[in-house]
C-alpha cells in the first residue's frame, strides 16, 4: 500500500499523454491538463516550458514528426514545470542527448535541494543516483534487496553486476534503439590474456563483440566511460577522437578499443559503453564490466589528457576488426 500526500507528476514512458496528430503547443496544454495543471497555469509557464525543452522551432509541428529525443524533451519539460510535491522519473531520459540529460538532471537536483520536492528516480546510472539521491533502493527480481544510504546501495549494485560477468546478452538493462547490441566484452592485456585486473600504466585492450541489424550508418560512434567505485565519471574516450568514423558495419563482428596506458590510481572501476549515431543512442549499458587497477610502474606519475566536461580523455585508439 502506498499513501500519497500532495500532487504527483510522473514521466514513465516517452510521450505518455501526447496525441501524435496535435502540435507540440497543443500537447503542452493537453499533457499539462492530464498532469493536473490549470489552463492559466500552463499559459503562464508556457514560454519557460518551451525554452527548457529546446524545441521552439518545432512547437507548431505535429509531434508525430518529432524524434524520440524531442518527444522526451517536451514531455520532461511539462512535468518539470508542474509544481508537484513528488516527481517520479523512469529511465526515459536516456533517450535524450547528453546536453539535455545534464540539463534535466540539474533541474531535478534543483527541485529536490532548493524547493524541497521529492524526486523518485529509477535509473541504472549510478552517477545520477549519486548526484541527486540521499537514499536508494535496490531491487532484484521484483523484490526489495536493499534500502538505505546511497553509497551502500551503489556498492551493492556494482558488486552484483560484477558477479554476472561480461556476457551482456544476459543483461536486461540495455538502453537504446537496439540497431546495435554488444553481446560480450573481453578485457585483455598486451599479450591478449583475458583478465579484469591491470597495473597502473599497463596496456588495456577492450573488445566489444556486437551484432547489428543494419549494414549502413551515417556516422556511427562507439564510446566508453570509466567510473570509480562510487559511480563518479573519471575518464572517457570515443571512436571519433581517434578518427574512426563508421559508415558500414557487418551484421556481427568485433570493435577494439586499445588504451595505451591505463593511467588511473589503484582501485575498482566500472566501464560503461555507448553506441551512438549523432545524438541517438543505439546501445548503452551502464557498468558493463569491472576493471581493477593495481600498483604498477607508473604509480607515482599520473598523466592524463586535458579535462573535458569534467572527465579526462584517455590515450586510446579504436579499430573495427
Amino acid at each position: 500500500m502506498v499513501k500519497i500526500k500532495g500532487k504527483i507528476a510522473s514521466l514513465l514512458e516517452i510521450g505518455t499523454g501526447f496525441h501524435p496528430e496535435l502540435s507540440g503547443k497543443e500537447n503542452v496544454y493537453l499533457n499539462g491538463a492530464i498532469l493536473g495543471m490549470k489552463r492559466n497555469e500552463i499559459r503562464k509557464k508556457f514560454d519557460e516550458i518551451v525554452d527548457f525543452s529546446g524545441v521552439e522551432k518545432f512547437i507548431d509541428t505535429p509531434v508525430k514528426r518529432y524524434s524520440s529525443g524531442m518527444y522526451v524533451r517536451l514531455a520532461f519539460a511539462v512535468a518539470a514545470y508542474l509544481e508537484a510535491d513528488t516527481l517520479i522519473v523512469d529511465e526515459v531520459l536516456a533517450v535524450g542527448d547528453a546536453e539535455f540529460q545534464k540539463k534535466a538532471l540539474g533541474k531535478m537536483n534543483d527541485a529536490a535541494q532548493q524547493s524541497g520536492r521529492t524526486i523518485l528516480l529509477v535509473s541504472h546510472n549510478m552517477g545520477s543516483i549519486s548526484d541527486i539521491c540521499n537514499n536508494a533502493m535496490l531491487f532484484e527480481n521484483g523484490r526489495l534487496a536493499f534500502y538505505g544510504e546511497k553509497d551502500s546501495a551503489i556498492e551493492k549494485y556494482l558488486t552484483h553486476l560484477h558477479s554476472e560477468g561480461a556476457r551482456l546478452d544476459e543483461r536486461n538493462d540495455h538502453i537504446g534503439t537496439g540497431e546495435v547490441r554488444v553481446r560480450k566484452i573481453h578485457l585483455m592485456d598486451e599479450n591478449l590474456v583475458v583478465k579484469n585486473y591491470f597495473h597502473v600504466g599497463e596496456k588495456l585492450n577492450i573488445y566489444f563483440d556486437y551484432i547489428s541489424t543494419q549494414n549502413e550508418y551515417f556516422n556511427l560512434c562507439f564510446g566508453i566511460l570509466i567510473r570509480n567505485a562510487s559511480g563518479g565519471p573519471v575518464v572517457y574516450h570515443h571512436s571519433h577522437i581517434s578518427g574512426l568514423n563508421l559508415k558500414k558495419l557487418p551484421p556481427e563482428g568485433r570493435i577494439q578499443c586499445q588504451i595505451h596506458k591505463l593511467m588511473l590510481p589503484p582501485g575498482r572501476y566500472f566501464l560503461t559503453y555507448g553506441v551512438y549515431e549523432g545524438d541517438i543512442i543505439l546501445e548503452l549499458l551502464e557498468n558493463a564490466i569491472e576493471i581493477n587497477v593495481e600498483i604498477g610502474t607508473y604509480n607515482h606519475s599520473y598523466q592524463l589528457h586535458p579535462i573535458s566536461q569534467g572527465k579526462a580523455i584517455l590515450e586510446a585508439e579504436w579499430s573495427l576488426l
